[in-house]
């Protein structure tokens, strides 16, 4: 009789164990999900100057391509990266920036360093100090990751860019001649960063306003063009200061003219295009943008518009981006007898809100 009791024990034991391990299995499937959660789907890619002069000997890192974990930081999200690197070289200590000693792993050879991204691409200087006579060897690590800074949750419009500069319109049609007229242009754009998916969407408007000076007529026409396009990232140039994506959607143009003897109403067609754009470092970088409208039939002398756009892009230090680009667009099409040629040179100043 006395057995029953060791047997009741050792079942509520079991129970409890089996209890147990099911709760440190719930608990690390949790820490997986709330990982899995955090991490972005973009990689960040560590770049090193190519001369081994340059390089700390002996260092080198586990991985080149690392993820990027997005983590809160008060009203925003952070984007947060782990390096693992390989230090063999007995007699020396590795820091960061000269100060902080870089944490060790239970392997004596692989230290962890964990970055916040500030920028596009962030710094990170190494040193190695010989703990005997003392000399350092020093190397700053760049990594690379697009659109890589503080995003505010509060702010939905944190890559919209609004613009202000200077058009130039060239406009010819058969019934009247050739106008020439310099205006403001007024213009917005977006470019979903690359937070997640392949697939995003770039839109952009602009018009011209307040023509200022032109000829033959003292006229105010607003020309206008607009493009709303799907936008898939692709790696189309090995280096990954480059980025690129391809372009498909829909594009409008118009001339309103205000009692002119010219003009003509939207225009839609079907745009294809592509963007590529290369990261100079943290602060800049440099995009170029072709695009192809057909409003009628696949041609390059009719009823169609070619654009380019070249943008210079600055990262501001209150998380705003300034830009500066030059646009050209080349509209011609017929409509009954009337052959029209539509030319837009432009100059814009940027910046997101």
């Amino acid at each position: 009789m006395k057995i029953y009791p060791l047997i009741c024990m050792f079942i509520i034991f079991s129970c409890f164990e089996s209890a147990f391990s099911a709760q440190v299995k719930m608990d690390e499937n949790f820490k997986q999900k709330v990982i899995k959660t955090q991490q972005a789907i973009w990689l960040c890619h560590i770049l090193r100057e190519k001369k081994q002069e340059s390089r700390i000997s002996n260092m080198e890192f586990k991985l080149t391509k690392i993820p990027v974990f997005m983590v809160p930081k008060e009203d925003a999200i952070r984007p947060l990266v782990k390096l693992q690197i390989k230090f063999e070289k007995p007699g020396w200590e590795l820091f960061v920036d000269d100060k902080i000693p870089v944490k060790k792993t239970d392997d004596p050879n692989i230290f962890l360093v964990y970055a916040y991204l500030n920028s596009r691409i962030s710094e990170v200087t190494f040193k190695a100090k010989n703990k005997d006579d003392g000399s350092v060897e020093s190397e700053i690590v760049y990594l690379f990751a697009p659109e890589a800074r503080e995003y505010k949750m509060v702010s939905p419009l944190e890559s919209v860019i609004f613009t202000l500069g200077l058009g130039n319109l060239i406009y010819e049609q058969t019934s009247f001649g050739v106008f020439n007229g310099n205006s403001l242009l007024l213009g917005v754009e977006y470019l979903t960063p690359e937070k997640g998916s392949h697939w995003g969407l770039l839109s952009r408007f602009h018009i011209t306003f307040l023509t200022f000076e032109s000829e033959p007529l003292d006229h105010n026409p607003q020309f206008y063009e607009g493009d709303l396009l799907a936008t898939y990232n692709s790696k189309v140039i090995p280096s990954p200061r480059w980025r690129s994506r391809w372009l498909g959607g829909l594009s409008t143009v118009g001339l309103i003219s205000q009692g002119s003897p010219f003009g003509f109403s939207n225009l839609y067609g079907p745009s294809f295009g592509f963007r590529t754009e290369y990261y100079k470092n943290r602060d800049e970088s440099y995009s170029i943008q072709f695009n192809y409208v057909t409003y009628d039939k696949i041609s390059l002398d009719q009823d169609r518009a070619l654009k380019v756009k070249l943008s210079w892009h600055n990262n501001l230090s209150n998380l705003r981006q300034m830009q500066t680009q030059i646009l050209y667009s080349n509209n011609t099409f017929t409509s009954g007898f009337e052959e029209v040629i539509a030319e837009l040179w432009g100059l814009s100043l940027g910046l997101s809100f």
